[in-house]
């Protein structure tokens, strides 16, 4: 039975659930929402204002007729009379409360009667349409008949086809019922009922607040309860969202409809009101109906002027400071939408005003990278990307506060690396470092040089990502003998799945390898220098040499019409006089090993600038002037150049230039090895002996010297001891004879061991000080002496300088300081004690003693149980290394024994300790993510320092590895 009309406000939920059950029964989809409503007079409006403050019934114009000439079923005269009698008790100036209830048993009929509907629609949704405009006489027949408005359209659909009931959309209800303009007074009453409800219940209590404290923070609270300050009810609230529901099917089934509704900018400026109070669910249908009419051509302009962009971004602001509430999928579902409407909308030119106009803009944008979502992320990214592509003139100022006051910038280099399991979000980070290069390369440039992570880690997906074998998958069909077609069609989506694959990483190398190539082409000279140097020291010859010839391939393969979206860019090249070169500079060229200039092509150099470089390269003089063969003039003391890159070909040959240079040359000091019989002449050839440990250090992990390192660099600096040089030369045969007899170590084999060879020097010295930390017998200064000589030689040494001190005692000052190299030793102080402790120093590391591992955070799990297998069987090598090394080299054997008993059993000990917390607590894993999200070699000790404070007192006395030592 339905509800009477003194018991209406207890049965509001029970009348929501069953009119919208009811209408779903008929839906076919939720996708397919369409509400057709007919439009009361502006009169009505007025006349049900004053019902509900006067208490007077306001009198309304019946529907218009049919335009049916058949006869009326006998739903649609059920209609009629309830029409007529509602009309006649409002002309009366009272509605009785059997009103409602009559015309509720009408109205909640109507989903039983759904071929009578369909056989006379157009007789029964002008009355249907009538009763869904205002609450008369009640808001729950308001609901009802939105319902039955949804419910009948979707019908329509489903049995007419779109086509037709697009047509009876447009010219039925939007056209001739004026449909659209029925919903714009629906939801301008339901806001109004809303807003005076909302003022009257809270200005008792702002009152309070004003008077208690006065200053301009009450001032804001009283403007925001005023303008978002509304009580809606359930009632009013399902009202609302009836209204946005049909609003939706009309725009989505008929285009006509769409761009009829960007004609009324009260209707948009009503839906707008509408997104502070909206539900998750009816946030989404706004967004899908600004987004529908978005679609329209010329409607991005219309919208943005209507201020549905800084509508948007005032509720993504919102939701993303308000938290995800009680429904986090819609309203994560919800943001999302708003999302991809501002990227829609950003490309308007008249939409960067918004952006310039809030300084806000970049911290949103800071939310979004950085949310733990990753649709939101990814929206985020191709916002930025979309602001930047559509403004590139305009967004330098913008991209400068991205990188430098937020932290934008280490959250992108931290998701390209997702590359592994999430190449479509590792794809939109790279896209923004492109555009930022592209609009401001001076502060891309800058950030990347004080942020070297983020060029590391693009050099990363170079150096571990194989590219496809072409541009494009093309899937063909294959001979098979099976005739089973389900089994075809699975093989069809394997082969399409992998096309996919294959199409995506070839576009994230493309994008990595042009991001690489702006930063150094668009960027300062001191840029470029910086990035040279980075680039050299970070990556060993062999792996520079497997990058080289991966962008010599995606180059050759890559389509020139990709560059016909980058603006055109003009450079200007300057070129200082060589003469006035200061020494900094003479030094980096040095140290850099680049001596061509990296402003100008080689193929365009004048012949004055020819004999530069070649003086250069010959002789090495800086002279202020050269005067060549045919006697031309000296040379400007600046010059400057200017070019364009306007063009696909322009592009193309830049880049694939400045990666070149890029790539070039060899840090100074490192070398690489090829053959191990002729290390030591190699050695001396590339001066790596003269360079020192220093060099040794900076040596690439991918190179295996299984000689001494120490003993090599002593045994080539003391060549005239011959004493010394046997005492090298028998370690170094003992120590390459104890590797040869222990054989190679079986953890190299493992995944997260073969992906740390090929990371380059600085991740090898940054294993290297881990070791160094924690080990016990390092001899952290090492001096340049024999420490295989006995006390006897160490004695007679000191007493040969004393005997000769004595000598020079009586004769003058100047034969003293004409004789001595040093201070003078006190011939009466005693001999110093002879240090016999054993303690090893960095020269007594070999490659092989040193394991490297890098654990991915996109698998962490699989590959921390695989890193601590790995380690395991690496101190089960140096145990066999340790058994076979002759007891005559006593360095080398206390070095094994040290990394045996103390280094690598604390690494496994990290390494279990990470697993057990990573299992048991989430911040683990954000400490994780944050480090670099990798754990290695390298990082380990500050990981598990990290992860003890996080979990607190695990370990008695601290977390620090000084506990443990």
């Amino acid at each position: 039975m339905p509800a009477t009309a003194g018991d209406k406000r207890g049965n509001t939920r029970q009348t929501i659930t069953t009119t919208t059950s009811a209408a779903a029964k008929h839906t076919p989809s939720r996708s397919s929402r369409h509400v057709n409503v007919h439009s009361p007079s502006s009169t009505l409006e007025k006349q049900q204002k004053q019902k509900r403050h006067n208490g007077v019934v306001a009198s309304s114009s019946p529907p218009p007729p049919s335009s049916s000439t058949m006869r009326l079923t006998p739903l649609a005269l059920a209609l009629q009379a309830q029409w007529t009698l509602l009309q006649r008790n409002i002309q009366l100036g009272s509605i009785p409360a059997t009103a409602e209830r009559e015309l509720l048993v009408v109205l909640e009929s109507l989903p039983e009667h759904k071929n009578a509907i369909l056989s006379d629609v157009e007789g029964v949704l002008p009355y249907i349409l009538a009763f869904a405009v205002a609450p008369i006489p009640s808001e729950r027949t308001q609901v009802i008949a939105l319902g039955a408005m949804h419910a009948t359209v979707g019908s329509l659909i489903a049995v007419w086809g779109k086509k037709a009931a697009a047509v009876l959309v447009h010219n039925f209800l939007t056209i001739e019922h004026n449909a659209l303009h029925a919903l714009e007074v629906t939801l301008s009453v339901a806001l109004a009922e809303g807003r005076e409800r909302g003022e009257e219940e809270e200005e008792e209590k702002l009152i309070e607040e004003v008077e208690s404290k006065k200053n301009g923070l009450n001032d804001n609270k009283k403007k925001t309860y005023k303008k978002y300050g509304m009580m809606i009810t359930e009632t009013r609230s399902a009202v609302i969202g009836g209204s946005l529901e049909l609003l939706l099917m009309m725009v989505s089934i008929s285009t006509p409809t769409a761009a009829a509704a960007l004609t009324y900018p009260k209707l948009i400026h009503s839906i707008l009101r509408c997104i502070p109070i909206a539900t998750a669910v009816q946030a989404c249908d706004i967004a899908s109906i600004l987004h529908t009419l978005s679609a329209v051509s010329g409607a991005v302009e219309v919208l943005v002027e209507y201020k549905v962009y800084h509508a948007a971004i005032l509720y993504i602001r919102t939701s993303l400071r308000g938290g995800v509430g009680v429904i986090p999928n819609a309203t994560v579902t919800a943001l999302c939408m708003f999302l991809r409407l501002v990227i829609q909308l950003t490309k308007s030119p008249s939409s960067f005003a918004v952006l310039q106009n809030d300084p806000t803009i970049p911290h949103i944008m800071e939310e979004l990278v950085c949310s733990q979502w990753g649709e939101v992320m990814e929206l985020g990214c191709q916002w930025i990307t979309t602001v930047i592509e559509q403004h590139t003139a305009q967004s330098a100022e913008l991209i400068a506060g991205i990188l430098f006051k937020t932290q934008i910038g280490e959250r992108l280099s931290t998701v390209v690396l997702w590359h592994s399991t999430n190449i479509t979000y590792a794809l939109a980070a790279v896209l923004c470092w492109r555009w930022f290069a592209l609009a401001n390369s001076i502060a891309t440039g800058s950030f990347i040089i004080s942020n070297p992570s983020v060029l590391f880690h693009l050099l990363q997906i170079l150096a571990t990502t194989t590219p496809p074998p072409s541009s494009s998958v093309i899937i063909t069909t294959t001979t098979t003998t099976t005739t089973n077609p389900l089994q075809l069609e699975e093989e069809a989506g394997d082969l399409q799945e992998v096309s996919n694959k294959n199409i995506a990483i070839y576009r994230l190398l493309s994008e990595v390898i042009c991001t690489l190539g702006l930063c150094y082409g668009l960027g300062s000279r001191e840029t470029r220098t910086a990035m040279h140097r980075l680039v050299l020291h970070r990556l060993s010859n062999v792996t520079k040499a497997e990058v080289q010839r991966r962008v010599t391939f995606m180059f050759a393969n890559l389509d020139k019409t990709y560059f016909d979206k980058y603006p055109a860019v003009t450079l200007t090249q300057k070129r200082e006089s060589v003469g006035r070169e200061s020494l900094s500079e003479r030094n980096l060229a040095n140290t850099l090993n680049v001596i061509d200039d990296d402003d100008y092509d080689d193929d365009e150099h004048e012949e004055e600038f020819v004999m530069i470089k070649k003086k250069r390269k010959e002789n090495g003089i800086y002279n202020d002037y050269i005067m060549t063969e045919t006697g031309k003039q000296p040379l400007d003391n600046k010059r400057e150049r200017v070019r364009s890159l306007e063009t696909s070909e322009e592009w193309h040959s830049f880049l694939l230039h400045s990666l070149t240079r890029l790539f070039r040359g060899n840090a100074q000091g490192a070398a690489a090895v090829p053959l191990i019989q002729q290390q030591q002449q190699q050695q001396q050839q590339l001066g790596i002996m003269a360079a020192g440990p220093s060099a040794l250090l900076r040596m690439p992990p991918s190179l295996s010297l299984p000689g001494s390192v120490g003993n090599r660099y002593y045994h080539n600096n003391n060549n005239n001891n011959n004493n010394n040089n046997n005492n090298n030369c028998y370690a170094n045969t003992s120590s390459v004879t104890a590797s040869c007899s222990a054989g190679p170590s079986p953890s190299t084999q493992r995944g997260v061991v073969l992906r740390a060879e090929h990371m380059g020097g600085s991740f090898y010295l940054d294993s290297i000080r881990v070791i160094l930390r924690l080990a016990h017998h390092y001899k952290h200064s090492f001096k340049k002496q024999d420490r295989h000589t006995t006390t006897t030689t160490t004695t007679a040494t000191r007493s040969h300088s004393a005997s000769s001190a004595s000598l020079f005692a009586g004769v003058g000052s100047g034969s003293v300081r004409s004789g001595r190299q040093g201070k003078t030793p006190n011939p009466w102080a005693l001999p110093e004690k002879v240090d016999f402790s054993r303690r090893w120093s960095i020269e007594d590391i070999q490659r092989s003693d040193i394991l490297l591992f890098y654990i991915s955070y996109d698998s962490i799990v699989a590959e921390l149980e695989e890193a601590a297998e790995a380690v395991e069987e690496h101190t089960k090598y140096l145990s066999r290394c340790l058994q076979v090394c002759p007891t005559k080299a006593v360095l080398r054997r206390c070095l094994l024994n040290d990394l045996y008993m103390h280094v690598y059993p604390k690494i496994h000990m990290f390494l279990r300790f990470i697993q057990h917390h990573m299992a048991r607590s989430r911040p683990v894993l954000q400490i994780i993510a944050d480090k670099e999200r990798a754990i290695h070699s390298g990082n380990i000790l500050e990981i598990y320092e990290a992860v003890g404070h996080c979990v607190g007192n695990a370990v008695e006395g601290g977390m620090g590895w000084e506990q443990h030592r």
